[in-house]
C-alpha cells in the first residue's frame, strides 16, 4: 500500500495565530519563529480547520480532508523553548459544530482516528509554558502497521533501511526522492519493488533541505560510510529524477570513488523563489549545480521542455514514474 500523507503549514494567511504581544517572523513556509514571553498557558497559538466559509470568513480549506473510521499518524516538527511546552490538540465536530471527540498529543507525535460521525475537525498548538517555538510543519499519514524500518530518521529527513536485499549483489542503489509541495515524497510501491538493495531517501522538510544541508549532509554521508563498512559494497549508483533530487545524487556521487549518479537532464533546474534562497541546503545546491564531475555520471532521461502553463504547478508534479526509464536502462 502507498502512503498517503499530508504536510501542513503555519501561514500568515491562513488559520488563526495568538497576536496579542507576539512577535512573528515568517522565514520560509516551513520555518515560523514565534516568541511571547507573557502568552498565557493553555491558549492556542495557532489554529488550523478543515472546514472552509469563504464567503463567511474568506477562509479556505487549510486541513485534508480525512476518511471516516481511518486511523492517522501526526507528526510536529518543531522546537519550543523551553522543551516539551508545546502540544497538539485535535477537536472533531458533528454538523451542528458540537465536539464529538478531542485527541491531545503530548509527545512530537500521536495516533488518532477519524471519527465515523464527525463533519471537520480542528487542530491546534496550545501553550503549556512556551516563550518561543520554531515551527516547521506537522505531518498527517495514514497510520501503516507495516512501517518500513528507518536506517536513519533526522531533522525531517528519512532514509529507509535497504530494501528487497539480495544476498549476493554488492551494488547498492541510493534514491532520492523529488520534492512534492504538501506532501512527503514517495516513490510508488510498484517502482520500489523493481529496485534490489535499494535505500528510499525523502525528507518532509521543505524542498527536503535540496539534500545538502550540513545537518543532512552528515547524515546521509555516515549512513552510507556505516554501510559500506558493514557489507561488502562495491559500487554505490545515486539515483535521482528530479531537479533537486538529481542534483543530490550527483553531488553524493562525487564524495565516492567507487559510485555513480543516475539522472535526469533537468538535474539542478530550477527557478529561485524566495522560500528557496533562504531554505537551508540552497547556497550549496547552487553553487554545486555547474561545478561537478560529470565524468561518472549517466542521464538516462531527456525531459522534455515544459509548456508555460505546466511551470507553475511543476513542484507539484510527482516525477516518479520517469524512474521507469531508469529500470530499463540498467536492465539493458
Amino acid at each position: 500500500m502507498d502512503k498517503q500523507n499530508f504536510v501542513i503549514y503555519w501561514q500568515h494567511n491562513i488559520g488563526k495565530t495568538y497576536i496579542y504581544g507576539s512577535k512573528i517572523n515568517y522565514v520560509t513556509k516551513d520555518y515560523v519563529v514565534f516568541e511571547n514571553n507573557l502568552f498565557p498557558a493553555g491558549s492556542c497559538l495557532h489554529s488550523w480547520t478543515s472546514l472552509g466559509n469563504y464567503q463567511g470568513q474568506r477562509s479556505a480549506v487549510q486541513l485534508p480532508l480525512l476518511e471516516k473510521g481511518c486511523e492517522y499518524n501526526i507528526y510536529l516538527n518543531a522546537s519550543s523553548m523551553p522543551n516539551n511546552t508545546l502540544y497538539i490538540e485535535l477537536a472533531f465536530y458533528d454538523y451542528y459544530d458540537k465536539i464529538i471527540n478531542i485527541v491531545i498529543v503530548k509527545m512530537t507525535s500521536g495516533t488518532f482516528t477519524y471519527p465515523d460521525d464527525a463533519y471537520y475537525y480542528k487542530i491546534s498548538l496550545i501553550n503549556a509554558g512556551l516563550q518561543k517555538i520554531i515551527f516547521h510543519n506537522l505531518v498527517i499519514e495514514n497510520h501503516l502497521q507495516d512501517s518500513e524500518n528507518q536506517l536513519c530518521k533526522r531533522n525531517g529527513l528519512l532514509m529507509s533501511n535497504i530494501l528487497n536485499e539480495s544476498s549476493d549483489s554488492q551494488c547498492l542503489q541510493v534514491l532520492f526522492t523529488e520534492p512534492v509541495g504538501g506532501k512527503v515524497a514517495y516513490v510508488q510501491e510498484k517502482l520500489i519493488k523493481q529496485f534490489s538493495d535499494v535505500i528510499h531517501v525523502t525528507s518532509n522538510r521543505l524542498y527536503a533541505q535540496f539534500y545538502m544541508s550540513n545537518q543532512y549532509e552528515e547524515a546521509i554521508l555516515s549512513t552510507i560510510e556505516h554501510l559500506h563498512t558493514r557489507y561488502e559494497i562495491s559500487n554505490i549508483n545515486f539515483i535521482g529524477y528530479g531537479p533537486i533530487s538529481s542534483n543530490a545524487a550527483m553531488y553524493y556521487s562525487s564524495k565516492f570513488d567507487y559510485s555513480n549518479a543516475y539522472v535526469t537532464s533537468d538535474y539542478g533546474r530550477l527557478k529561485s523563489t524566495r522560500d528557496m534562497i533562504y531554505t537551508d541546503g540552497y547556497q550549496k545546491f547552487n553553487q554545486n549545480t555547474s561545478n561537478f564531475d560529470k565524468s561518472f555520471t549517466k542521464i538516462y532521461y531527456q525531459v522534455p521542455a515544459l509548456e508555460s502553463t505546466l511551470k507553475c504547478v511543476d513542484m507539484i508534479l510527482d516525477k516518479s514514474l520517469r524512474l521507469q526509464k531508469y529500470i530499463d536502462f540498467v536492465n539493458n
